[in-house]
């Protein structure tokens, strides 16, 4: 029996941990809207008005909000006051936020308040991210129908365990370790990612010596196929990965399960025109947020390929592809580019805007030199993100653990 369970044998009823539902501990109702929401909105002095935009996917607080409601806004809004829980209840529905500010918030939000006398909130916050109230919310969503909303009725009938105030204060310390190894993780990863940046600054920037455009430093930009008119995708015997610019993360192609999939024969189908081979340079042509981003092919057995969103680049035996693939990352090199892709709805650059990006030709060695010590700093910082991924894994098993009772 660990302390934990010490502590409810000794101070439950039976030993047993009270359950109730959400609704029945604290005050659960939907956010509301006035309309037109542009007759009330201020951009000074009011109260303000949350929006999904104003909190980050891995915040735990609302501090401040872009847009300010009036006083007429607040009579036919949902006010809340610091402390009070927030989730979203469409989309990305669940996520729980907690108000360090007091503001209104619109239908899109359900609000949780009045929980003090039963619930701590550190305890609440890390029970309502717990495996099995979202599996319980996404079970009772899903079963309404494709365009199903999460409620404030489905809020309000979670069960929820509910330990003494002692309890539940001693498992947030517990979990509050793990969260601080992480944030600690978290600090060294962006220290060492400005230290990163900063010596591939210092060591790609040549006032003097030649340049020469990509075009003439590249054997040949061929990139993959579109699979709208060759192939489908995720078809049931498709087995391999289908790697796309948001694949692509730090220089590395990351298969996850969020990868699409294709065929064999969609994956032959596509190398007869991509022509993948170990040693080439992927550069993302196109999407929000993806273009430039760059990965080294370190290996390659036919188990998988590229959209047509990707440019797959080999260089001549007079620069280094990791060598290009710094390089292109450069301030020098970016601004030689970013200013040329488009500003559409999806955004894209031209090859022939990328041909004509300058890239200096130090000799092989010192082009070596260089690769070396910036592919020490990657190394370090990919070996502290898997620590941090290993982190992440250990608080969610203690999380789960210790709220299943």
């Amino acid at each position: 029996m660990n302390w934990i369970e010490k502590m409810i044998a000794e101070q439950c009823p039976n030993g047993e941990v009270e359950w109730k539902t959400l609704g029945k501990v604290c005050n659960v109702v939907r956010g509301a809207s006035p309309r037109p929401i542009s007759n009330f909105l201020t951009f000074n002095d009011g109260t303000p008005w949350i929006k999904i935009g104003d909190v980050g996917t891995e915040a735990k607080y609302v501090t401040q909000t872009n847009e300010f409601i009036t006083s007429e806004g607040v009579k036919k809004s949902r006010f809340l006051r610091r402390g009070s829980f927030i989730l979203s209840n469409s989309m990305s529905f669940g996520r729980p936020y907690i108000l360090k500010i007091d503001g209104c918030i619109h239908d899109g939000w359900i609000a949780l308040s009045d929980y003090e006398n039963t619930l701590c909130s550190d305890y609440l916050y890390e029970l309502l991210k717990s495996k099995k109230v979202q599996y319980y919310w996404r079970k009772k969503v899903n079963n309404g129908g494709a365009m199903s909303n999460l409620n404030s009725d489905i809020v309000s009938g979670t069960p929820i365990p509910i330990p003494p105030l002692s309890i539940q204060k001693e498992i947030v310390r517990v979990l509050d370790k793990f969260s601080e190894l992480i944030e600690k993780t978290d600090e060294e990863i962006a220290l060492r990612q400005k230290q990163y940046e900063y010596y591939r600054e210092k060591l790609l920037t040549f006032e003097d010596g030649e340049k020469r455009y990509i075009e003439d430093c590249i054997e040949y930009l061929k990139t993959g196929l579109n699979p709208r008119t060759n192939f489908k995708l995720n078809t049931p015997d498709s087995i391999l990965p289908y790697v796309t610019g948001k694949d692509i993360f730090n220089n590395r192609i990351e298969i996850t399960d969020k990868t699409d999939k294709i065929t064999i024969e969609a994956e032959i189908l596509i190398n007869r025109r991509a022509n993948i081979e170990v040693g080439n340079i992927l550069f993302a042509s196109t999407g929000t947020g993806t273009v430039g981003r760059m990965a080294y092919v370190e290996k390659y057995n036919h188990d998988w390929n590229i959209s047509e969103t990707l440019y797959n680049i080999k260089v001549k035996d007079f620069i280094y592809a990791r060598f290009f693939m710094h390089y292109l990352n450069s301030y020098n090199a970016r601004s030689q580019y970013e200013g040329k892709i488009s500003k559409g709805s999806v955004p894209h650059l031209k090859i022939s805007d990328l041909m004509r990006v300058k890239i200096p030709l130090p000799s092989l060695s010192r082009q070596q030199e260089i690769v070396a010590t910036l592919d020490k700093f990657e190394a370090l910082i990919s070996k502290l993100k898997e620590e941090r991924e290993l982190r992440q894994k250990q608080y969610e098993y203690y999380r789960d653990n210790l709220l299943t009772f």
